[in-house]
């Protein structure tokens, strides 16, 4: 009997499900943005009276399966009028268009409640559950990312222009602009790249396959993880290489207001999503975002994300991220960015770029290790430009359409015609100062030089550039100095052994001019080519340095570079100067002695990001804290038994935020045991000339890196010790945009001694009396990139003959 009953049960079940399989149907469509017809991601689709629905998936796109008794579903977004649609009377039942017409809820005034807010207590448990949410949080995970970048002009602005404007008047550019954007668009990209992860900060990617309309050479690959922060959880995020607060950190309480806009059930991985709107307060717009996030319980992990910046500048942009469960964890699947260029416009018209990126081969902690990690952090493979339709069909979450496939043909036949890919190889030599002459890079800063010693100064440099050779490096330079009519020449040959390490051997001959008494570290570079290039012109302490070296450079990571040196130097002040030393084998006053140095230096920059591609690495995110380390061993010479050990030491630091300013800090110290000719001591980094031209004082520029009340040579040292602040308010007392000035708060401190002063003649051997000191304000690019400097000189008083007022004007260059 009780068989029997269980039979006409199951009966009765499969019968309603063949019913409702029989007569139920999908309905599918796109969720947009009824003005800007932008896609909406993450909206809420349930039906009437119920709590079956579905979400429109990061790229507007939503299906749902309805029963033969659904009639009405009901369509939300925030910030967006509901709307209810009644699907019996609907003209379309498959890819659908819905069109939602925004509200000004998001821009409405702040709600007050009598109690607690309980969006509140949902944030504060999102970052209670941080650590087993946050997908930086694994020891370590893999992936793989395809990502496409489409650059247009902006529909919005064409729509205005057809609509608004009387077709006959409309602008032929304009016509053409719009007719062009119908069939395809300006610029397509897209990439395949595998990322490794390992706790706390290391990552490595590789670019294995690329394409980009126009350009063959995988060089110019562009990584859509670059444009926004992996992870949501951050305190700091990352958009566009600027760093906003975000809305769940610890602080963020007081500086943002949140509203639960919707609450979503019956969603895949969560029994609730809260959907909660986040803005910033009063006076926090700066360093803030807006948007809405979703909210999954009962694990409170982030499952969709929709920000931008709460305070637009020169282009608008906003991120959506997908998360997903995969093993248990919350994980990032999609992140798009779409981004708007404001203050670049042609004829008018605004570009417009979108960047997807979609992850797959997700491999939650698949036992990486630290051996793992000690290439460089972003890397393009060889063939990345070579793969076939089918690789790429493995890894596009959407075919092609019509637009991108008449993007790549148009763009590729202009590409190939202009021959594009060696004019960017090109471009990209122009801005690390060289000229590309097929296997030749002639380096420009060699041309044209000047200093008040050599005058002009004209020559020429060049090496040879992997075209010639990958692994092989030849170079030389000779220049001619029109005041002191001497000929500066060198050359030199480097092979490289070991591509990992990027061990290269070398040796070279030069015979150039060095400024005395200042420590020479190897791997320091410049960051622009107006850093410390008008104090070059005043100085007055030159030596003539003749140096014949071999040497061999390595890289213990790509942020731990290390040479050695074996050099025969000789050196002589350009000034009348003699060097006696009572202790050593020294029979005679002399300027110009021959040492043999044995040198080692290092640069160590932990969190720099560097790529390698077959031009070589190249760092791509200068960081800080960045640490200089020389040591040198003189053992010989011609003239006696001149020995001594010098010993330097640099580090650079950078404190704070954007909101608030940041401080760099510069510390840096030096030590030489034993006598030591006066070009190897240390003088102080002075900026302020001490020849018989008065006037160069009196319209003096001011050098970041440099005391600007201290004469050139003022002072001698073996030791030293010396620390730089300087103290950036950036958006704390005006607002940062382009040609806006901002304040900085400089100040400098140096002490040393000379405990040999008496072996060197000619030449101010004398060490500051106390500690040297002086404080300045800038107001920096006040016009364009100059501004105004104020200096005081605090101590010691003045030794020199030359009389130098406390006080100091000058000008900056930022």
């Amino acid at each position: 009997m009780a068989n029997t009953i269980k039979s006409k049960i199951l009966f009765v079940l499969l019968c309603k499900l063949f019913i409702y399989s029989a007569f139920s149907q999908s309905f599918s469509g796109i969720l947009i943005d009824a003005q800007t017809g932008e896609r909406l991601p993450f909206g809420n689709i349930v039906v009437k009276n119920s709590k079956r629905g579905t979400s429109s998936d990061i790229e507007g796109r939503f299906q749902l399966v309805l029963l033969p008794t659904d009639s009405v579903l009901i369509f939300s977004y925030a910030g967006y009028e509901k709307l209810e649609l009644n699907i019996r009377k609907a003209s379309c039942t498959v890819n659908c268009t819905i069109a939602l017409k925004p509200t000004s809820l998001l821009i409405a005034e702040v709600k007050v409640y009598p109690g607690e807010n309980p969006a509140l207590r949902i944030i504060s448990q999102v970052r209670n559950n941080k650590d087993r949410n946050d997908p930086e949080g694994l020891d370590s995970y893999y992936y793989k990312a395809y990502n496409k970048l489409v650059i247009a002009f902006d529909t919005n602005d064409l729509k205005v222009i057809r609509d608004s404007i009387n077709p006959e008047k409309i602008d032929s550019f304009a016509l053409r602009a719009i007719e062009f954007s119908n069939r395809q668009y300006l610029f397509l990209s897209e990439s395949v790249s595998e990322r490794r992860y390992l706790k706390p900060n290391k990552v490595n990617e590789t670019v294995l396959a690329s394409r980009i309309s126009g350009i063959k050479n995988p060089l110019f690959s562009i990584l859509a993880t670059q444009l926004q922060s992996f992870s949501f959880y951050r305190d700091e995020f990352e958009l566009f290489n600027i760093t906003l607060d975000n809305p769940i950190s610890k602080k963020a309480e007081n500086q943002y207001f949140y509203l639960i806009e919707d609450t979503l059930y019956d969603r895949p991985d969560a029994d609730t999503v809260f959907v909660i709107s986040f803005r910033p307060r009063p006076g926090h717009e700066h360093k803030s975002m807006k948007g809405l996030l979703y909210i999954a319980t009962p694990d409170y992990a982030i499952a969709n994300v929709i920000a931008s910046p709460a305070k637009q500048q020169n282009f608008s942009v906003s991120i959506q991220q997908l998360y997903e469960k995969t093993t248990g964890r919350w994980f990032p699947m999609q992140l798009n960015s779409d981004f708007k260029i404001l203050n670049v416009a042609i004829n008018g018209l605004s570009l417009y770029g979108s960047m997807r990126s979609y992850h797959r081969d997700i491999y939650l902690s698949p036992g990486l290790r630290l051996k793992d990690f000690r290439s460089v952090d972003i890397k393009i493979n060889p063939d990345a430009g070579e793969k076939d339709s089918v690789y790429w069909s493995q890894f596009r979450a959407h075919d092609l359409t019509p637009m991108e496939a008449r993007t790549y043909e148009f763009n590729d036949s202009i590409g190939q015609a202009l021959n594009i890919d060696r004019r960017l190889v090109w471009l990209t030599a122009f801005t690390d100062g060289k000229f590309r002459v097929k296997f030749i890079d002639l380096d420009l800063k060699r041309i044209l030089n000047f200093n008040l010693y050599e005058g002009l100064r004209t020559g020429i440099g060049a090496s040879t550039n992997e075209r010639l050779h990958p692994r092989l490096r030849l170079s030389g330079f000779a220049g001619y100095g029109w005041s002191d009519r001497l000929w500066k020449f060198g050359y030199q040959g480097a092979w490289q052994f070991l591509e990992a390490y990027n061990l290269w051997a070398g040796a070279g001959y030069s015979y150039d001019m060095v400024e005395a008494a200042q420590p020479q570290f190897y791997f320091y570079q410049r960051r622009n080519l107006l850093e410390s290039a008008v104090r070059r012109l005043y100085i007055t302490g030159w030596d003539y340095v003749s140096s014949a070296y071999v040497f061999v450079s390595w890289e213990w990571t790509p942020r731990f570079k290390n040479i050695v040196r074996y050099n025969r130097e000789f050196r002589k002040h350009a000034q009348p100067y003699y060097y006696y030393n009572p202790d050593q084998s020294i029979t005679q006053l002399t300027n110009g002695i021959a040492l043999h140095l044995a040198e080692y230096s290092m640069e160590y920059a932990p969190n720099d990001v560097v790529t390698e591609t077959f031009l070589g690495r190249r760092t791509v995110r200068y960081t800080f804290p960045r640490y200089f380390f020389n040591v040198t061993q003189a053992f010989s010479s011609d003239v006696g038994e001149v020995r001594f050990t010098k010993v330097d030491f640099r580090a650079n630091f950078r404190f704070g935020r954007r909101r608030i300013g940041f401080l760099y800090t510069e510390i840096a110290g030096g030590h030489i045991q034993g006598g030591a000719p006066y070009g190897y001591l240390y003088a102080g980094r002075g900026n302020l000339y001490n020849g018989d031209i008065a006037r160069l004082r009196r319209f003096a520029l001011a050098d970041r890196h440099s005391f600007e009340t201290m004469l050139f040579n003022e002072f001698s040292m073996d030791t030293y010790a010396q620390i730089m602040l300087r103290y950036d308010t950036w958006n704390l007392f005006f607002d940062r945009k382009p040609r806006r000035p901002h304040i900085e708060f400089v100040y400098r401190a140096l002490y040393g001694v000379n405990s040999q002063s008496s072996y060197h003649y000619g030449v101010n051997a004398t060490a500051p009396s106390q500690v040297y000191q002086e404080f300045g304000i800038e107001i920096n690019r006040l016009f364009s990139a100059n501004g105004i400097g104020i200096y005081y000189r605090v101590s010691p008083s003045q030794i020199s003959e030359i009389t130098v007022p406390q006080i100091l004007f000058k000008l900056t260059t930022k």
